[in-house]
């Protein structure tokens, strides 16, 4: 089995920006698409989690708690990736996409690594249904 990565989008804004993108993009992905978000330790990040997941309602939608070293967290994605069980479809953001990857740890730009790292962790420990078949061209390796 592969994760094919569709696509990934990037944004830096403010918080209720965030939110409304996030929204956006489940609706334009559909309800059958799982929805995986990080939930920061404490009452506030069970706050954002309830205000999310309310905005998503009709979505599923998994909350993980984030915790150890990144490092660790990204090691079943970066294994993964070097064994060729993951391709991108090739896109415009495929490039800095992998660079984020590969300057990974050294890089204080992580978020892309976080966000792959959820993904495959959630999509390794959750029955998820495929909900398509895609004949798409693949980035080669």
């Amino acid at each position: 089995n592969k994760i094919i990565i569709l696509d990934v989008i990037r944004l830096q804004a403010s918080p209720a920006q965030v939110v409304a993108k996030i929204i956006a993009t489940a609706k334009a992905d559909g309800a059958a698409t799982l929805v995986a978000i990080p939930q920061d330790p404490g009452q506030a990040g069970m706050a954002q989690v309830a205000m999310l997941t309310s905005g998503l309602l009709g979505y599923q939608v998994k909350a993980t708690l984030e915790s150890g070293p990144k490092i660790i967290r990204a090691m079943p994605a970066a294994t993964q990736m070097d064994a060729g069980n993951i391709g991108l479809l090739a896109a415009p953001w495929n490039e800095n996409f992998l660079r984020e990857l590969q300057a990974f740890p050294d890089s204080d730009k992580d978020d892309q690594v976080d966000a792959l790292s959820r993904a495959v962790n959630t999509l390794t420990t959750t029955s998820v249904t495929p909900t398509r078949r895609l004949n798409v061209p693949l980035l080669e390796r």
